[in-house]
């Protein structure tokens, strides 16, 4: 007689592809939700790029914002609808990638000091960046390729809870790595001002 998997859970795989479903989610609400709140700033961050035609960073500013919440909200309702799933998770890493590549091409002119305008604390380009992104991405084609069964309340709450954990550990490296920069700015200021005092 074949076994099933306790009432309520799902098999590992359908957790994850959830899970990956999910903290996509969570990246694009938050970084919608950044924008929405400083359309001026952004529009500022996009023209820094300087890969834009003059005069479409602003028309750009406004629809991208709406392109993650939709984005966002077709991850989460795609644990009910396989293909939408798959479609909101292809979309996700076509629009990682287009992130990616404008922040590789910007560092590969030199031009490290631009805000990415990704969501959360301000962070100049730079490659861990691009790496982040990939790894995303390969969330993004975790949760695309994963079958979408149907699951019980627990392995939504197991998927829920891993994908929280992920996305709080990307928030709490994001924040130490902007501490680590502002210490070292202040450090570097500090030292400036003692030498600049002696002499």
């Amino acid at each position: 007689m074949m076994e099933t998997a306790p009432m309520g859970f799902a098999p590992v795989s359908v957790m994850l592809g959830e899970a990956a479903a999910l903290l996509l989610a969570l990246i694009f609400a938050r970084a919608a939700l950044h924008k929405f709140g400083d359309a001026a700033r952004f529009t500022g961050v996009l023209a820094d790029y300087q890969l834009l035609p003059e005069g479409l960073a602003g028309k750009l500013a406004r629809v991208l914002p709406v392109i993650e919440i939709a984005l966002a909200a077709g991850l989460v309702a795609g644990a009910a609808s396989p293909l939408l799933r798959t479609l909101s998770a292809l979309a996700a890493i076509a629009l990682l990638a287009i992130y990616a590549a404008a922040i590789g091409a910007n560092l590969l002119r030199g031009r490290y000091w631009i805000d990415c305008g990704c969501g959360g604390a301000p962070e100049s380009l730079s490659w861990w960046l691009v790496g982040r992104n990939t790894l995303f991405v390969s969330a993004g084609l975790l949760a695309a390729t994963t079958p979408v069964p149907p699951m019980g309340w627990g392995g939504h709450a197991a998927a829920a809870a891993v994908a929280l954990l992920a996305f709080a550990c990307i928030v709490g490296a994001e924040q130490a790595l902007a501490n680590d920069r502002l210490i070292r700015r202040r450090r570097a200021e500090a030292r400036s001002w003692i030498f600049g005092a002696r002499t």
